[in-house]
């Protein structure tokens, strides 16, 4: 499978999980929702700074989307939450606290191999 065939298919299966809709996720992007639906049909390929806003709110890194395994994806799956009605604030405001959830594992990674 390509590369943006995998990133869409993994941006929209996350999106779904968590429950959101291609309106709301799109704006808390910045992009219009037909510029995500080009992304999750594999389309076109989404920059750089898309694939990282989604990962922050996702939870996961940014290669994460490029998983092709399906085992690999179902696990970060399961630890992804769904949420409803949420406007683009609340979701800046999850993306913040995800980041730092994420640093604060990285850093556990690191003191566990000095």
């Amino acid at each position: 499978m390509s590369d943006k065939k995998t990133l869409g298919k993994n941006i929209q299966a996350y999106r779904k999980k968590l429950g959101f809709t291609q309106e709301s996720f799109s704006e808390f992007l910045g992009i219009n929702r037909t510029e995500l639906s080009y992304y999750e049909s594999g389309k076109r390929l989404a920059p750089i700074s898309v694939i990282s806003r989604a990962a922050d709110i996702f939870g996961i890194e940014g290669y994460d989307l490029y998983e092709e395994n399906p085992y690999e994806n179902s696990v970060n799956l399961a630890f992804a939450f769904r949420a409803e009605n949420f406007n683009a604030n609340d979701l800046n405001e999850i993306s913040s606290f995800k980041k730092i959830v994420k640093n604060y594992v990285k850093l556990i990674e690191l003191k566990k191999n000095e």
